[in-house]
């Protein structure tokens, strides 16, 4: 499973994220679409979300539609960890 991060613009809404959770997590590549952290006090940490991807070739096109999304700020992979 991979997972891609991405932020909400600052002028879109909480109820609006919700939606657009609901809507990214209908489509077939992700399995999970939420908020990094649901309780977060701090705007910046409760505009920022995951999509989680079963398949590991999909995460790329995951990261391209949201980024045509006007309500994305930023969307990507996070780096890969390796043991040193």
């Amino acid at each position: 499973m991979q997972s891609v991060v991405f932020s909400f613009k600052s002028n879109v809404a909480p109820d609006k994220q919700d939606k657009i959770l609901e809507q990214i997590e209908s489509w077939d590549e992700v399995t999970k679409a939420s908020r990094l952290k649901e309780d977060a006090r701090n705007a910046e940490v409760l505009r920022m979300a995951y999509a989680n991807v079963e398949d590991h070739s999909g995460a790329q096109q995951v990261v391209d539609r949201l980024s045509e999304m006007p309500e994305i700020e930023s969307a990507s992979l996070p780096a890969k960890r390796k043991l040193v």
